[in-house]
């Protein structure tokens, strides 16, 4: 049978209507990620923000006595990065533990034409190693127990060392107490929940993908998604570490004045 029925025969159901069904099948999608989200912003009021947090930035005219360089860019950010432990290299050469020559070569070394090489200096008597540069310096020159060496050489070997050369990083900021946990351990634990909700909640969905009623597994994923996406904020410093930061953001506003290399 075939019945048509002329426009107004049936009253359609308003906007509220509408939404108050949609929201009887989807409800979980929207709470539980709202859910979510309410959590973890109270956890990061309440664990996550930086303690003495909002204070004014000086101009600091020498930089940070006790802290590396590669300390000074953890403690910014929070996180250890390649580029953190590449200035333990120039600051290393600045002291005079070893020697950096730039060299021309015919092969495309890392998308240039030009090696390097380390030369091992005697440094000064009185100038002591932190337990990273001590790693940092075994990487470079005691794998292939000379004390010359080229980039090139080290490709592939000296990865080896950068799990112990981040974690001494990160663990003589801790002996500072410059944070109140690891930020490594804090961000991973957050991303390792966030990452478990999320496989939880497709394997959720597509459970309920075969009654018609994915939702709940959308809701359970989309929850994941908010957790892993604050796993970043959640690392904080301690009354010290943000006092230390200030300092470190002081001295750089000193360099962008002054406008030198």
């Amino acid at each position: 049978f075939v019945v048509g029925l002329w426009p107004g025969a049936v009253n359609a159901p308003g906007l509220l209507q509408s939404l108050k069904w949609w929201l009887s099948d989807w409800w979980p999608a929207v709470v539980i990620p709202l859910a979510a989200f309410l959590v973890m912003f109270a956890l990061w009021r309440e664990t996550g923000r930086d303690e003495g947090m909002g204070g004014a930035i000086a101009v600091e005219w020498n930089p940070p006595e006790d802290l590396s360089p590669a300390e000074v860019g953890t403690l910014i950010d929070e996180s250890c990065d390649m580029a953190d432990v590449v200035s333990t290299l120039v600051d290393l050469a600045a002291r005079g533990h070893l020697t950096i020559k730039a060299i021309k070569t015919d092969r495309l070394l890392f998308m240039s034409q030009r090696d390097y090489c380390f030369t091992r200096n005697s440094p000064a008597p009185n100038d002591e190693l932190a337990p990273h540069e001590v790693l940092f310096l075994k990487g470079v020159f005691q794998l292939s127990g000379k004390d010359k060496v080229f980039l090139s050489e080290l490709k592939g070997t000296f990865y080896s060392y950068l799990p112990g050369i981040k974690n001494s990083i990160y663990d003589s900021l801790m002996g500072k107490k410059y944070f109140r946990h690891r930020p490594d351990r804090v961000r991973a634990l957050y991303t390792s929940w966030g990452v478990v909700l999320m496989v939880a909640g497709g394997v959720l969905a597509y459970i309920g993908y075969a009654v018609g009623h994915v939702a709940l597994g959308i809701g359970v994923l989309a929850a994941g998604a908010v957790v892993a996406a604050f796993a970043r904020a959640m690392p904080a410093k301690t009354q010290m570490g943000s006092k230390a930061a200030r300092e470190c953001q002081g001295f750089r506003r000193f360099l962008v004045m002054v406008g030198k290399e």
